[in-house]
């Protein structure tokens, strides 16, 4: 088992988070919007987070549809519950979920921290009615190049690689996803990718900025960068000079048979 390297808990978790949906989002609703949403479809959300994809279904699917938003944490998702969406505490490897029961199942950045992730995967196509849609996303790891050079940064993104794989996740998990499904039996597998570019010093980085942070003193802990370093890293990420690149978001979608 895994231990998720980001804690809920973390005073500005939400915030980082938010930031995630600010970065994704589009990418994420436009994967989800050509496979056909609409009035009264059921949709799964697995690993929730924030909600803004859940929230976001909701509107989509509208009275006649539901949306059910899980999370192993779901504290940032219970404001959802008064704008009619079926919260839950859940963990997809071990928890009962419905089979055959779901127009459109969803997960973003989740299989990549699950070391079961077969078996989180063949429980969520399980959950799809036959011809319903699953869409995962999740990414490939960030280039370490940025104009101007900033040779640290290429240590502070193997350390965050490194304190991911120990954890049990695969950073890179986002090129194996069209396989998977097509292992799977889905039809109609196809996947796009997308990347955000990021300009420190302003609102594009802060995902990445606040996702530094949150484990930083780990990182150090570890060896695998020193305090230094990552000061170095950190400053450069909060003023204005540097561009890089954001981790590529892999969307890959495929249907149950009918």
């Amino acid at each position: 088992m895994s231990e998720y390297l980001f804690e809920q808990a973390w005073e500005r978790e939400r915030r980082r988070l938010d930031a995630l949906g600010t970065m994704y989002d589009p990418g994420s609703f436009a994967a989800i919007e050509r496979l056909g949403i609409g009035p009264g479809w059921r949709c799964l959300e697995v690993g929730a987070g924030s909600g803004t994809i859940a929230r976001w279904m909701k509107t989509k699917v509208g009275a006649t549809g539901t949306v059910v938003a899980t999370d192993l944490d779901p504290r940032f998702l219970e404001p959802l519950g008064a704008e009619d969406v079926d919260v839950r505490r859940h963990d997809i490897v071990q928890d009962p979920l419905e089979e055959s029961a779901y127009d459109l199942v969803h997960a973003r950045a989740v299989l990549q921290h699950i070391p079961q992730r077969d078996v989180a995967l063949a429980r969520m196509i399980r959950a799809l009615r036959p011809g319903g849609w699953i869409v995962i996303e999740d990414i490939t790891s960030p280039s370490p190049l940025c104009h101007p050079e900033l040779p640290v940064w290429a240590k502070v993104l193997g350390a965050v690689d490194a304190g991911l794989r120990r954890n049990g996740a695969d950073p890179d998990l986002g090129l194996r996803l069209h396989a998977m499904l097509s292992a799977a039996g889905l039809r109609d597998v196809d996947c796009s990718g997308r990347v955000a570019i990021l300009h420190s010093g302003t609102p594009s980085i802060e995902f990445v900025l606040l996702s530094i942070e949150h484990i930083g003193d780990r990182m150090v802990a570890a060896g695998a960068v020193t305090a230094d370093e990552l000061d170095q890293a950190l400053l450069a990420l909060r003023n204005p000079g540097f561009t890089t690149a954001a981790a590529t978001m892999i969307a890959a979608w495929g249907r149950a048979a009918s």
